[in-house]
């Protein structure tokens, strides 16, 4: 346990944090919050976690275990292929939205007469094709 509160103060310190700003969203006093670190007062694991979130660091690093498993590596590239997916999806579904405001003015310029059938029908097969793109899992 002495290692883990060594690493909160240090971790603490190293973010220029004091022990009021931990203190005050944990909705307990700095002086109760110095027990913590001091390990006079125990340190729930409620409480590791919300420490945790306050510094910015993982649970994992407080409690200094590195994770270098094989599968945990593949994981991460699991979360971060999907992370570039999503990104993708969303660069397409901002270019949709583009074609289908694009296509919505045509449908007005439509009614108006002031655009062929085919310059209509050439903006429609470009919303659907960006649709057909966002619901594929492949997206390029």
């Amino acid at each position: 346990m002495e290692g883990i509160l060594k690493r909160i103060i240090v971790i603490r310190r190293l973010k220029n944090i004091s022990q009021k700003e931990i203190a005050k969203p944990l909705g307990i006093s700095q002086a109760a919050y110095a027990k913590v670190e001091s390990g006079q007062s125990i340190l729930t694991i409620d409480r590791l976690y919300k420490i945790a979130g306050l510094l910015k660091v993982s649970v994992n690093e407080l409690l200094d275990i590195e994770i270098n498993s094989e599968e945990t590596k593949k994981l991460k590239d699991q979360i971060d292929n999907l992370k570039n997916d999503l990104h993708r999806r969303k660069d397409y579904i901002k270019v949709l939205k583009y074609n289908l405001e694009d296509t919505l003015n045509a449908i007005s310029k439509y009614t108006n007469k002031e655009i062929s059938v085919e310059d209509l029908e050439h903006k429609f097969k470009m919303v659907y094709s960006l649709l057909e793109v966002i619901s594929n899992h492949d997206i390029p």
